[in-house]
């Protein structure tokens, strides 16, 4: 797929939400954002494209955390790596991070000169920890170094002012170290916590268009509990403490965005403070107005029908030319199921992404003992496959379908008893073979139901593009019902596609 191509799918999937999130962002007094959705929805991919717009370029300096990168033990704080990742990031912004001015009411003072060679140490040790990539960070140690030594001389010429003043200024000093000290809490005011709120607050004097400073910690509920809840109750911390000196948000951002999926951060909190707990009560601090709920599903199942649409299906024989399934007569089988998966958020963009320009291997006939299936006859086979492609495997597509027993599908009757048809004519043919007369016979679930296919018919040389199968409730000769017509349901067409997936990694065409 061209860039071109690539571009005008992401502009059509984010019309949409690019509006309605531009307008919770900009509610008055909106400090704090709980950003939620289903995992791989796409909440990343939408805030990136959203920043990286040329009129929110001017409007935003942004810095985007992702502490599930970070090599962190369990007892260790991660507040800690957050502050110096923050610190990398405006390094490798461009930010003016070594134009600060300490004065004497800074709390990082008196003991500064101490550590102020383990900071720089930290600091380069962090690139690491903070899972940077190498080559991103190649020119940013020697800045972190000249920064360092610029400041040390700096402060060592405050702390000898320091020195020289009454001892009442020196045991302030000594109480305001043992807060600074308790990293992490609301008191705290380390080197890095003053570096980073100095340099938002003089960016924001400096520039003439007067950007908002925007903080996004992305992925929370898939690190650590405590790691998570840490963070939250760091920033809801600050918040409670109405002295605040910079701003409703800890270091002086002036939004902080929290990424996640609340139902997951709900159930974690629940599962490790007991089901009775108030989740409400604890969690409105970590919002300023509401939840902003990202869901985008109109537009997303289109983008991931014109996506998979430049997907090629390669025959393995050679024998046949590439075919993309934009092409394949059955596309609509296909996308009709996939809808229901996303309707659920059972398949993401992340399991869609790995398709661009991919290609899906099938066999034009596949046999079985004798029995030899073309994939002509059966291409519900070629559907059953992609979907496996696109979950990963076999195991991973039944569990996703267990989850989708009791749902609607919202698939239309004709569509759904097409598929029902297919599937069970598929199964027998594996099972039978096909080669006695018709109707055939089939237990649905307690139900045997009996397939019809016309007179002069036979399911042997079965078309799927026909509709002339007609299903009814089988019952011995006399009973009155015998011809009544069976109504398909959306647990039948996830019963089916169960036992042919089963059927099919039996037989080894899977």
């Amino acid at each position: 797929m061209s860039s071109t191509t690539e571009e005008q799918l992401e502009l059509e999937l984010f019309k949409e939400p690019q509006n309605t999130f531009s307008k919770h962002l900009n509610i008055k007094g909106n400090e704090r954002i709980l950003f939620s959705a289903k995992f791989g929805m796409g909440k990343t991919t939408f805030l990136k494209h959203y920043f990286d717009l040329p009129e929110n370029k001017k409007k935003y300096n942004v810095i985007h955390l992702f502490p599930v990168n970070y090599s962190v033990a369990t007892n260790e704080d991660i507040f800690r790596y957050i502050k110096y990742d923050i610190i990398l990031e405006m390094i490798l912004a461009g930010m003016p991070v070594e134009d600060i001015e300490l004065t004497l009411s800074d709390t990082l003072l008196y003991i500064l000169p101490q550590h102020i060679d383990t900071l720089i140490i930290t600091l380069i040790t962090m690139l690491g920890l903070a899972g940077k990539d190498v080559s991103e960070t190649a020119g940013v140690i020697p800045a972190i170094i000249t920064a360092g030594k610029e400041l040390k001389e700096k402060v060592e010429r405050k702390h000898k002012e320091i020195e020289s003043t009454n001892s009442d200024a020196k045991q302030l000093l000594e109480y305001v170290d043992t807060l600074s000290k308790r990293e992490g809490s609301i008191f705290e005011y380390d080197l890095v916590t003053e570096i980073i709120a100095k340099t938002l607050g003089d960016l924001k004097e400096s520039s003439d268009e007067r950007k908002e400073s925007v903080l996004i910690i992305d992925d929370l509920d898939r690190i650590d509990p405590d790691h998570a809840f840490r963070i939250l109750n760091v920033f809801a911390a600050h918040f409670d403490y109405r002295n605040r000196q910079l701003s409703n948000n800890k270091f002086g951002f002036d939004k902080v965005i929290f990424v996640c999926d609340i139902d997951n951060i709900r159930n974690i909190f629940k599962a490790k403070h007991g089901p009775d707990v108030d989740f409400n009560g604890y969690s409105d601090k970590f919002y300023s107005k509401k939840i902003y709920f990202y869901d985008n599903f109109s537009a997303y199942t289109d983008w991931v029908k014109k996506k998979l649409s430049f997907v090629e299906m390669i025959d393995e024989s050679g024998q046949y030319a590439p075919l993309r399934i934009s092409s394949f007569l059955y596309q609509e089988d296909l996308f009709s199921i996939l809808s229901a998966f996303l309707a659920y958020k059972l398949i993401d963009l992340r399991n869609v992404d790995k398709w661009e320009g991919g290609k899906l291997h099938y066999s034009k006939t596949e046999r079985v003992n004798n029995v030899v299936i073309n994939s002509d006859q059966y291409p519900i086979i070629i559907v059953i496959k992609f979907l496996v492609e696109i979950k990963g495997s076999v195991s991973m597509l039944l569990e996703l379908l267990n989850q989708l027993q009791g749902k609607s599908l919202s698939i239309q009757d004709l569509q759904l008893e097409k598929l029902c048809v297919n599937l069970i004519i598929l199964i027998l043919k594996i099972q039978t073979g096909l080669n006695g007369t018709e109707p055939l016979y089939y237990d649905l679930k307690g139900t045997k139901v009996r397939l019809s296919y016309g007179v002069g018919n036979s399911f042997n040389n079965f078309t799927p593009a026909q509709t002339t199968v007609k299903t009814t409730v089988f019952a011995p000769l006399g009973v009155p019902d015998i011809q009544k017509r069976y109504e398909y349901r959306d647990d039948d067409l996830v019963t089916l596609l169960i036992e042919a997936l089963s059927i099919l990694r039996h037989v080894r065409i899977l």
